[in-house]
């Protein structure tokens, strides 16, 4: 029975209220959250927590009210949400109205302070502190938190929280946290070392002396290397062709006169072919002995001491001596 006569007394609180902001409730406006105010109440008693706190919430921001604000705390705190409840009681404790004040409303006041004082040490506290960039940004459940703010320990309501730390646009540490009411808990963020500077940037002028790019060192033979070994193994193979052949027909025409001539003496066709086979022998000594220096010749430019190649400029103008900047 106590309760419909608190409901009864509500509605007529909320039939007779005077305002607290700068413009009253139009008629309009009043029956309207009297119907809003009905309907939280019956859909809280059914059990639907969600829709009855959008109703009542409606209410009371037309009527900004002691009586709302406690319905408003009251299914707030049925719902886990400690922060948001203690802080519709502390609102519901504040008011005050010109004229005389309905006893509704002082009675709703004090219920508020009451409640209030009961549900302050319940709700959990986090204390984030952050380690490393001092520029980073914090966020819990995907809401920014001014760094500030962090200076004391940070009310949540009871149950599972998302920490994160963002450098710029980038989530550098996250840190995912549940609590029980009257908890408090310690965290900590840390932010990765920022990356070393990079080194200064040489600008060259329009009359900065060529700057030498160090390269792998290598070398380069003399241009007249090549053409001399080549030739050199020409002639060798050339010789070695003409004393092979030169030797083959010496060798047979000695071997056909040698046995015709006695104590080596010749006379007539054999003394003819006998000098043929020795000036064939001295044309195969005289090649084979080109082919030996012209073999000579060749290993000799290929194992000639090679050059080294300059190192590449990396910039030049005109071979103008000038200064070099150095950006920072």
């Amino acid at each position: 029975m106590a309760r419909p006569l608190v409901a009864f007394a509500l509605l007529v609180a909320l039939s007779t209220a005077t305002a607290t902001s700068a413009a009253e409730p139009t008629d309009a406006e009043r029956i309207t959250a009297r119907r809003l105010f009905l309907e939280g109440r019956r859909l809280r008693t059914q059990g639907d927590l969600p829709a009855a706190l959008k109703a009542l919430r409606a209410a009371d921001a037309i009527m900004q009210v002691p009586t709302t604000a406690v319905d408003v705390a009251t299914t707030e705190l049925d719902l886990g949400l400690l922060v948001e409840g203690h802080e519709s009681l502390v609102r519901a404790t504040r008011w005050s109205g010109a004229g005389p004040v309905p006893a509704a409303y002082r009675k709703a006041q004090e219920q508020a302070r009451a409640l209030a004082q009961e549900v302050e040490p319940l709700i959990p506290l986090l204390e984030v502190r952050v380690a490393g960039d001092n520029d980073a940004s914090v966020h819990i459940d995907g809401r920014v938190v001014p760094r500030a703010a962090l200076e004391a320990p940070y009310a949540v309501n009871p149950g599972e929280h998302r920490v994160e730390l963002f450098v710029g646009n980038d989530k550098v540490a996250e840190e995912r946290v549940t609590l029980q009411p009257r908890q408090r808990l310690p965290v900590e963020l840390r932010a990765p070392r920022p990356p070393a500077p990079l080194p200064p940037v040489v600008a060259l002028s329009s009359t900065t002396r060529p700057s030498v790019v160090p390269t792998r060192s290598r070398s380069e033979a003399a241009p007249w290397v090549r053409p001399t070994a080549l030739a050199g193994l020409t002639v060798a193979a050339a010789g070695v062709a003409v004393g092979t052949i030169s030797g083959a027909i010496s060798l047979g025409q000695a071997g056909e006169v040698r046995e015709r001539c006695s104590a080596g003496r010749c006379d007539g066709e054999d003394a003819s072919l006998l000098a043929s086979a020795q000036s064939a022998a001295l044309v195969s000594d005289v090649a084979f002995v080109s082919a030996g220096v012209g073999l000579a010749v060749a290993l000799t430019a290929w194992l000639w001491p090679r050059a080294p190649v300059a190192p590449t400029v990396a910039a030049a103008r005109g071979g103008r001596v000038g200064v070099v900047s150095v950006a920072f």
